[in-house]
C-alpha cells in the first residue's frame, strides 16, 4: 500500500498492530448514487481494511462470509501458503450472495446503509489470484438478485481474474 492507504490503515479499530505482511482489502474502484460513492479517496471506512488475523476478519461478517463463499479458507487469505496457492488460485472463483440485505446479520450498517438507501441485496464475485491475494468486487442492489443470476457472475469472475494477471506485480506506488 501507498502512504495514504497505510494511513487509513492504522486508523481501522484493530485489537493489533498491523505489519508489512498484513493482508488488506483494498478499495480500488467504487460509484453509486451519492457523489460521495464515486471515487475510493472519498471512502469513509472502506479505502482498506486490515485482515491481520482470522479473529479480527471473524469480526467482520460481510468480508468473513465473502471469503467463506468465494470457497477460502480465512487462514489461507490471511497467511497464503506459497506450496498451495498456484494449485488453489486455478480453481477458486466464485459468488457471495445476501438475497435479503434487510435484516441480514452479514450486513452491519442497517440503519445507515440497507434500510435508508432501500438496499435489497449484496452479491460479490471474485476468487483466489496466483500471488495468493484475493480480488472481489461487490454489488449492493435496489432489486432483488436471485441465486439463479447471482450463479452467472461465476463466468464473470473467471473472465475479471484472467484480466487482472498481467497486473499482479503492483497495484499501488507512492508516486
Amino acid at each position: 500500500l501507498g502512504r495514504e492507504l497505510r494511513g487509513f490503515a492504522e486508523k481501522f479499530p484493530l485489537e493489533m498492530k498491523l505489519h508489512k505482511e498484513t493482508k488488506c482489502l483494498t478499495l480500488l474502484g467504487t460509484t453509486g448514487d451519492n457523489d460521495a460513492w464515486k471515487s475510493r479517496h472519498d471512502s469513509k471506512g472502506h479505502q482498506t481494511i486490515p485482515l491481520p488475523s482470522e479473529d479480527v476478519v471473524n469480526k467482520i461478517p460481510m468480508i468473513r462470509n465473502l471469503i467463506k463463499q468465494l470457497g477460502l479458507d480465512i487462514k489461507t487469505v490471511i497467511k497464503p501458503d506459497p506450496g498451495i496457492i498456484q494449485d488453489l488460485s486455478e480453481n477458486t472463483f466464485n459468488i457471495f450472495l445476501v438475497p435479503e440485505a434487510a435484516g441480514s446479520s452479514y450486513i452491519l450498517a442497517q440503519d445507515t446503509f440497507v434500510v435508508p438507501f432501500n438496499i435489497k441485496s449484496v452479491l460479490g464475485f471474485g476468487g483466489l489470484l496466483p500471488d495468493g491475494n484475493i480480488f472481489a468486487i461487490i454489488i449492493f442492489s435496489k432489486k432483488t438478485i436471485s441465486e439463479a443470476v447471482a450463479n452467472q457472475f461465476k463466468t464473470l469472475a473467471l473472465a475479471i481474474k484472467i484480466s487482472l494477471l498481467p497486473f499482479l506485480k503492483k497495484v499501488f506506488t507512492d508516486e
